[in-house]
């Protein structure tokens, strides 16, 4: 696997990158509900629908926690693209069996109180607006894997048009309790916020 890698150059470069590309590209950005920091390592649960998610994550880390921000890529897409390694990207291989290499890398950067460690365990891209939450087993088998308590961040990134032609981002946030003993109600239990997510937004009610 490709391990992640903090480049003096590189990784500054892309945190004003995130920056830069979500100012121009959205009218607006909400951080909305529970954000402050236990100050435990920081393992974030989030939707996957498009090439924006790791920006946005980034945004939130950037505006909230100031971090290290690590986030999972497919190997054939990080060895495309290069220098997201150096920006804290990791590779996985699904199907692999050295697939379980990755899940106690990303453990074991949970084990350092400065870091994020980002993870879609939908393992694919969704619409937003599907609400048909499936996890795969990646994310439990990084929970069994942990040294150390960590705090889990559950995010919700909706994005709607008004009467802008740029896209009003929201990034829905919720601190979960995380539980060793429960980790299998962590897929319907994100489903209902992801669920109450969808409602507020629908509403236009999103403080």
């Amino acid at each position: 696997m490709i391990t992640a890698r903090h480049h003096w150059l590189i990784k500054p470069f892309f945190d004003f990158y995130t920056c830069w590309q979500v100012k121009r590209h959205f009218y607006s950005v909400r951080i909305v509900g529970e954000s402050h920091d236990s100050g435990l390592p920081l393992l974030v649960v989030a939707n996957h629908v498009g090439w924006w998610d790791g920006f946005w994550i980034n945004y939130l880390n950037l505006h909230n926690y100031g971090r290290r921000f690590h986030f999972m890529m497919l190997e054939r897409q990080l060895r495309r693209f290069w220098f997201f390694r150096f920006a804290g990207g990791f590779s996985v291989n699904p199907g692999h069996r050295r697939v379980i290499e990755t899940l106690r890398y990303a453990a074991s950067l949970l084990s350092n109180h400065g870091n994020m460690v980002l993870v879609f365990p939908q393992g694919q891209m969704r619409s937003s607006y599907d609400a048909h939450i499936r996890f795969q087993k990646g994310l439990a088998q990084i929970i069994r894997h942990l040294s150390e308590p960590v705090q889990m961040l559950f995010v919700v990134n909706l994005f709607d048009y008004a009467d802008s032609p740029k896209p009003l981002l929201t990034i829905y946030v919720k601190n979960y309790a995380l539980q060793m003993n429960c980790i299998d109600h962590i897929e319907s239990d994100y489903r209902c916020f992801y669920d109450e997510c969808l409602t507020r937004q629908i509403n236009c009610q999103p403080s």
